[in-house]
C-alpha cells in the first residue's frame, strides 16, 4: 500500500495531481507520480524534494520510483488524460 504524499492543487508545491510514498528508507524518499502534470514531470520532482527536505531536513535524496514517470511524451500524456476522464465518466454514472 502507498501512501498519498499529495493530491489535487498545493500550492506550496504547485502540483496538481497525485503523489505517493513508493518507498521511505530514512533520510531516502522514493517518490510514484501518478496521472499528469501541468508542469514537467522533471520539474514537479525537484519541487517535490525540495518542499520535503525543507519540511523534515533530516531528508537527504527524494527520487522517483521508476524513471518512467519522468516520461513527458505525447503518449504518456494522451494515456493519463484517457484515464482521467474515464475516472469522471465512471464515477458520475
Amino acid at each position: 500500500m502507498h501512501h498519498l504524499v499529495f493530491q489535487t492543487f498545493n500550492s506550496s508545491v504547485g502540483i496538481t495531481e497525485k503523489v505517493y510514498f513508493a518507498e521511505l528508507d530514512d533520510p531516502f524518499v522514493k517518490l510514484r507520480l501518478q496521472d499528469w502534470f501541468w508542469h514537467q514531470r522533471t520539474t514537479v520532482l525537484a519541487r517535490l524534494a525540495n518542499y520535503m527536505k525543507n519540511w523534515i531536513p533530516k531528508i537527504l535524496e527524494v527520487e522517483i520510483e521508476d524513471e518512467k514517470q519522468l516520461d513527458d511524451s505525447s503518449e504518456n500524456f494522451l494515456r493519463y488524460c484517457i484515464r482521467y476522464y474515464l475516472q469522471i465518466f465512471y464515477f458520475s454514472v
